[in-house]
């Protein structure tokens, strides 16, 4: 690891959160989200395969049990539960109904009813979860440097907006969206706002 190996390492949580701002943003942004999420994976892997992590403050404590608490809680809702317990739920009659009317017993079921949206929303995590545990445990950043990808990732977001303003129709990603208006890289005028 020579320096510029250092200097590599060193842009490399900078570039995923500029690229975080510029790729994400969106729920029709199936690649792009998809990139970033592999991305994360493997900054995720790089982080808790680190042999060298820096001492952890009591605050960083309190935030990684947070992040357990809601890593707990999208594992809760996907456990799958008895018959016995899930149709005693609250908004499962129409299900225990679909399943008599199929003649069909009742299967096991998560606490869920659409394991397959909170699996999506726990992927949508994986970007804030990489950036927050690789900067807990990875010597490998520095605070200015995030601050420039922000930055970074700021200014193309306004620039974007200029030309849309600017442009009427054109410098648009998505095909729902507010035209005319400043949207940057993300799907609507609000998000950009936020």
């Amino acid at each position: 690891g020579g320096p510029e190996m250092s200097r590599l390492k060193l842009a490399i949580l900078p570039t995923f959160l500029f690229l975080c701002l510029i790729l994400g943003g969106s729920s029709r942004g199936v690649v792009a989200n998809a990139v970033l999420q592999v991305a994360a994976t493997l900054i995720l892997a790089w982080a808790l395969l680190s042999g060298d992590p820096p001492a952890m403050t009591s605050a960083a404590r309190r935030l990684l049990l947070i992040v357990a608490a809601v890593g707990l809680l999208f594992v809760v809702q996907l456990l799958p539960l008895p018959p016995a317990m899930w149709t005693a739920l609250p908004g499962r009659d129409f299900l225990v109904r679909g399943y008599a009317l199929l003649g069909m017993p009742q299967p096991w079921m998560p606490l869920s009813l659409s394991p397959y949206d909170t699996m999506a929303s726990a992927l949508t995590l994986l970007p804030p979860l990489a950036l927050f545990l690789a900067m807990l445990r990875l010597r490998s950043w520095r605070a200015e440097h995030m601050f420039l990808g922000l930055l970074g990732g700021t200014g193309v977001s306004i620039l974007l907006g200029i030309l849309q303003v600017r442009s009427g129709v054109g410098w648009y990603f998505y095909d729902i969206t507010n035209r005319g208006v400043a949207v940057g890289a993300f799907a609507n005028a609000n998000h950009f706002a936020t």
